[in-house]
């Protein structure tokens, strides 16, 4: 049985991060480097998702629980669909195995 790796730091700086993942299974550490974001894109579907969420404010949903259930067992699959798609295309791609230096530094008294 294989398991995803761990996020266990993340980092992002003017727009280029990226996060370090752990394997449980392998004991490996992996970087993923973080894919850039068209912003043209990012503005035009936040807008378009903008316009869709106060066309549905201005609708009225019959007081009946069976519509309001049959629109929860209907839209929790899709926006989870979606936000997977989402994370798939946007997040990031695992690059490779890194390795942990740990550094033996000294204290210094400042006295």
């Amino acid at each position: 049985m294989s398991t995803k790796p761990v996020p266990i730091y993340g980092k992002s700086d003017n727009g280029k991060g990226y996060t370090i993942y752990f394997d449980i299974n392998t004991k490996k550490a992996y970087r993923g480097n973080h894919k850039e974001i068209n912003s043209a894109k990012y503005w035009i579907v936040f807008f378009a998702f903008l316009v869709l969420m106060r066309g549905l404010a201005e609708v009225s949903f019959a007081d009946s629980w069976f519509v309001k259930l049959l629109l929860i067992i209907i839209g929790v699959p899709i926006s989870i669909l979606i936000g997977r798609i989402v994370q798939k295309k946007v997040y990031c791609r695992i690059a490779g195995d890194i390795f942990i230096r740990l550094h033996a530094g000294r204290l210094s008294d400042p006295g």
